[in-house]
């Protein structure tokens, strides 16, 4: 896939909530994250500090539609995407701008942080019954469009 070396972002950080997921009108999955990443640093009393930046990212089509389910609070994800800003309007008609991150590519990284699997919801159970809790199986990389040569 065609990257704009001067417009590309590379983030590593944890998702601050579960994906928002819907589908356009045309069937194609967009999900939309709040990403947080940290930078630890040192300040002037040599105390440790940490400051956390939140990134609106969005991602659309067959990968976001892989990894859904794995798109939960606290899952660590690394991604390469590029800047965009968009207007909008406020109900009082004013103008608005966005600037958020359009997802390339995607990459799990280990578990969700909080030591909890997924869990798909099993339909057919009567009141009182729990289908077993099971984690959905692994996306399969090399069928998701958008893979690229970028090193993690």
């Amino acid at each position: 896939m065609f990257l704009d070396q001067d417009n590309m972002v590379i983030l590593r950080g944890r998702l601050g909530k579960d994906a928002e997921i819907r589908y356009m009108q045309d069937g194609t999955c967009c999900a939309n994250l709040s990403l947080a990443t940290s930078y630890r640093y040192k300040d002037k009393n040599g105390e440790r500090q940490e400051r956390t930046e939140w990134h609106r990212v969005v991602g659309f089509g067959r990968q976001m539609e892989a990894i859904k389910d794995w798109l939960e609070k606290g899952r660590e994800i690394s991604l390469v995407g590029t800047l965009r800003t968009r207007k909008w309007q406020d109900r009082d008609g004013n103008d608005r701008y966005t600037t958020e991150v359009h997802i390339v590519d995607i990459k799990l990284r280990g578990g969700n942080g909080q030591g909890q699997q997924s869990q798909q919801g099993g339909g057919g159970q009567t009141q009182g019954q729990q289908a077993p809790q099971q984690a959905p199986q692994q996306p399969d990389w090399d069928a998701v469009p958008g893979d690229s040569d970028i090193p993690f």
